[in-house]
């Protein structure tokens, strides 16, 4: 969910592939803003309709740049999702954005963040109650 579903829906900017990922009573969202000092990061997202309404707005701003190269094969090459701590029912997912998108008039997308999922599983279906998303990374 954290990585094929997530990009898919992404670059079909249809929230409703994922919707179901998500414990809506549960979550909330701290937007690290790139920084490394956690004084700075806020909970942007207290709600999941305002990640979503976020979400969107990135997707539509995506689908409308022109790209020099297929952007979902280089959405997989700049993710990594190979850290995952579970204990029990909760887990811990780090995901983290390192590479470069070639851009059509020759510039280049830079994906360089990392977020943490925190997970939990209910009735054998596993969930994401929050994160704390867009921290610096390299």
């Amino acid at each position: 969910m954290l990585v094929k579903r997530d990009i898919s829906a992404f670059l079909n900017q249809d929230w409703s592939m994922v919707a179901d990922d998500f414990d809506e009573v549960r979550f909330l969202g701290i937007h690290a803003h790139g920084e490394r000092d956690p004084d700075k990061w806020d909970a942007t997202f207290n709600t999941l309709t305002s990640y979503r309404d976020e979400w969107l707005r990135q997707a539509a701003e995506t689908a409308a740049t022109e790209y020099a190269e297929p952007l979902e094969e280089a959405l997989y090459r700049a993710t990594n999702l190979s850290v995952i701590d579970i204990n029990g029912d909760v887990a811990v997912a780090r995901k983290k954005f390192d590479g470069t998108v070639a851009k059509a008039d020759g510039s280049q997308d830079r994906l360089n963040w990392q977020t943490l999922y925190f997970c939990r599983k209910n009735d054998g279906k596993w969930k994401i109650t929050g994160f704390v998303g867009y921290m610096a990374y390299r």
